[in-house]
């Protein structure tokens, strides 16, 4: 533990030594290696507290007036709880002190003013962290933990809100529509120097409704009756596994929201960035166009950073033949 440390150095060291003092039981003084062991420990720790409440049942009996065996049975379970509550602490934050010795350049070079992690949110983080025992969970909570440590800020207190309410479901959903959402970046010529974490100005998903929104931003002319470019969208998203039920529902949750419209002229997708160009243009002559559906929420655009996400086969080829047809535009990949 003490050589990861010494790698790291400055704020993330800090935040790091900050957050193994307010979330793990002595994890600092043991090799992570360790955290293996404490399957066992963990048992043996129950087994302490166990003891400890049935000596005192009888007495607790006496003056709550509660049957002895009731106190007995009440103190085995909240016992087991609290003890397995910190094993599922130790378990994440073991995780993230892997990943935080995958330190990039660029890191190493501002480490110093990196800011310090705040008490409230590693709170929160331990209020919700210590109940999410599958391994998906642990996974995206240790992720989550790692950014910020490196970067305070990274992530609100609502998102660790809306997180803990978060169900495997809706965890699904939201992968697929990382995987399949159009990314505005805040500077595309800096793109390539900030991969992974990039600034995202908007990301959205452009599904026709026939709403006000998608009426704002419909072409003028379009190449089809609006209905039938409704029919289309839609049916490429249910083929990938969202249906319009299935973005209600994650609108619901507070992961994407149902915008106007956002004026893209370049957008990231699959580490690249694009530009939508004017027919038959190989310059730079750019067509901004208003491209409306469902966008991710602040929430969302936080969650978009440590997204597991594919490339689904085919999906990249339809949706820029639907903006081409659609929006009478050329979509071209944009080296900066």
């Amino acid at each position: 533990m003490c050589d990861i440390l010494e790698s790291l150095g400055g704020g993330i060291e800090r935040n790091l030594i900050k957050a193994l003092g307010r979330l793990t039981t002595g994890l600092v003084n043991i090799p992570i290696g360790a955290i293996e062991r404490r399957d066992a420990e963990k048992w043996e720790e129950t087994k302490a507290r166990i003891a400890i409440t049935q000596s005192l049942a009888k007495e607790i009996s006496e003056q709550t007036g509660v049957p002895e065996e009731y106190v007995k049975i009440a103190g085995a379970k909240y016992a087991g709880k609290i003890v397995q509550e910190q094993f599922n602490l130790d378990t994440i934050v073991a995780q993230t002190v892997h990943r935080l010795q995958d330190i990039t350049q660029n890191e190493t070079d501002t480490n110093n003013r990196i800011g310090a992690i705040g008490d409230d949110w590693l709170n929160q983080f331990r209020e919700v962290a210590c109940k999410k025992s599958s391994e998906d969970a642990q996974d995206l909570f240790s992720k989550v933990l790692e950014g910020e440590i490196r970067k305070p800020g990274a992530f609100s207190l609502k998102t660790l809100t809306t997180l803990a309410d978060m169900d495997q479901k809706v965890a699904i959903l939201f992968n697929i529509f990382s995987s399949l959402c159009l990314v505005s970046v805040a500077d595309n010529a800096e793109f390539p120097k900030s991969r992974p974490n990039f600034e995202i100005r908007d990301a959205r998903i452009p599904i026709i409704r026939d709403t006000p929104a998608d009426l704002a931003a419909q072409p003028a002319y379009p190449a089809r009756r609006p209905s039938e470019f409704v029919q289309i969208s839609r049916d490429m998203y249910q083929e990938y596994g969202l249906g319009i039920n299935d973005f209600q529902l994650l609108s619901e949750y507070g992961f994407v929201l149902d915008s106007t419209f956002f004026e893209y002229s370049h957008f990231w997708y699959n580490g690249k960035i694009w530009g939508t160009m004017k027919p038959n243009s190989t310059g730079t002559d750019f067509k901004k166009i208003r491209i409306s559906g469902y966008c991710l929420s602040s929430v969302g655009k936080e969650l978009f950073q440590i997204t597991t996400r594919d490339n689904p086969s085919g999906y990249f080829e339809r949706l820029t033949d639907f903006l081409t047809e659609y929006y009478d535009v050329h979509v071209m990949e944009c080296l900066f």
